[in-house]
């Protein structure tokens, strides 16, 4: 995660040690604060147990988090504005209808932060029409009597790049033993500094391999090839199909990179094709409302994805917050929270329309030549300085209040 606003997550990060034992390796520089991925992953999980243990009692079993649970459908309620959750249970085993079981949810507002195939995105999209050049949504007209009730769903339509991204995050001391060479690791492969990586690169054009010390003792990987078979489906292989897929790859490269992924074990490699959605025009509907992916999965080519969600967060909690302060006790509390979210999408969409494009344009890039991100600042440093320079309205509403 890289970020100028990242600096309570850092500040956490810094003074903390995680369950395995490492630190929290955050470096910082002009531009901003640098937080590894997976340790921003354990970060929230942390803090959603915290949270968990704080609220729960013997007697209440409404877990903050509930595992297992698919997303089917919301409804709104015109007449008191609350949001209707259907959701079931989800059973690998057993997919028959009599065996799932239906939960009902009721809260004033729904965010669906459920990824690039966002169900939440799917419905919100399908219950909104535009009229000719119109900018205002108008809704679905009410289907008249003894029409089905299941209206079709708008698809999720994944743009793909023809890119292959792998990804590892690795133990040193857990590699695996090669059955082609049983030499130590550190024989073959030296870990970089921390703050620094190790990148390689081949003849063809946009196949990397890099390689960098995510913590102590822990080597992240990021491998990108061109050609992804015209699979657009995110995640589509097995653990040992992306492992085989990574050796075939990377065949021709340096002999300690074909020794590393060898060792690297099946069960921490995620392959998937590079690809993005389009970035919706209308966010919320009602008390509903899209973010991060959701709204508009990007590319990693500028490794903005993670940090336009964060962006995101921060933005629709400070205006939700006010919204929601009081509870229900405001007879406009629907308003309000229509408010907030109608004021989020209007703060935040110019600039992730921006960075949004520019990812897109980036990843275009890397399949007609070897484009770096240091050629690309060199290019349009303005857009960086806009990228690094964003200020949350809670910093803006504070500073404007102090003087």
């Amino acid at each position: 995660v890289e970020s100028n606003n990242a600096a309570a997550a850092a500040a956490a990060a810094t003074s903390s040690s995680f369950g395995d034992g490492t630190n929290a390796s955050v470096s910082s520089s002009s531009n901003g604060t640098f937080l590894c991925w997976y340790q921003l992953h354990q970060l929230l999980s942390s803090a959603l147990q915290q949270q968990q243990q704080s609220c729960s009692s013997e007697e209440d079993d409404d877990d903050i988090v509930k595992f297992g649970m698919e997303f089917i459908s919301y409804e709104v309620d015109n007449t008191t504005g609350l949001v209707t959750v259907t959701c079931r249970t989800r059973n690998n085993n057993n997919n028959s209808e009599k065996e799932q079981q239906f939960h009902n949810s009721t809260c004033r507002v729904l965010i669906g932060a459920d990824g690039v195939q966002s169900s939440v995105r799917r419905q919100l999209s399908s219950s909104v029409t535009y009229n000719g050049d119109d900018d205002e949504p108008e809704p679905e007209p009410e289907p008249e009597p003894g029409d089905d009730d299941d209206q079709p769903l708008a698809p999720i339509i994944l743009n793909s790049y023809n890119r292959t991204i792998f990804r590892a995050l690795v133990n040193i001391d857990t590699l695996e033993d090669d059955d082609d060479d049983s030499s130590p690791i550190n024989n073959t492969i030296t870990p970089p500094p921390a703050g620094t990586a190790v990148i390689y690169k081949s003849d063809t054009v946009g196949q990397i391999f890099k390689l960098w010390t995510a913590s102590d003792n822990a080597l992240a990987v990021t491998a990108t090839v061109n050609g992804d078979e015209g699979d657009f489906a995110v995640r589509v292989w097995s653990a040992e199909e992306a492992k085989d897929k990574m050796r075939k790859a990377y065949a021709d490269f340096a002999p300690e990179v074909r020794d590393l992924i060898g060792r690297i074990p099946a069960s921490s490699i995620y392959a998937n094709a590079v690809c993005d959605v389009d970035c919706l025009d209308v966010w919320s509907d009602g008390p509903v409302v899209t973010v991060g992916d959701a709204a508009h999965g990007m590319t990693p080519s500028l490794g903005q994805g993670a940090n336009v969600g964060l962006e995101d967060a921060a933005e629709l909690g400070y205006l939700l917050g006010g919204a929601l302060a009081d509870g229900d006790a405001r007879d406009d509390s629907y308003e309000r929270v229509v408010g907030a979210l109608n004021k989020f999408c209007s703060v935040r969409q110019e600039r992730v329309r921006e960075i949004h494009a520019a990812s897109r344009q980036q990843a275009l890039n890397k399949n007609k030549k070897d484009t770096t991100l240091g050629s690309f600042r060199q290019r349009n440093p303005a857009f960086f300085e806009r990228l690094y320079g964003w200020q949350p309205l809670r910093s803006v509403h504070s500073t404007s209040k102090s003087t």
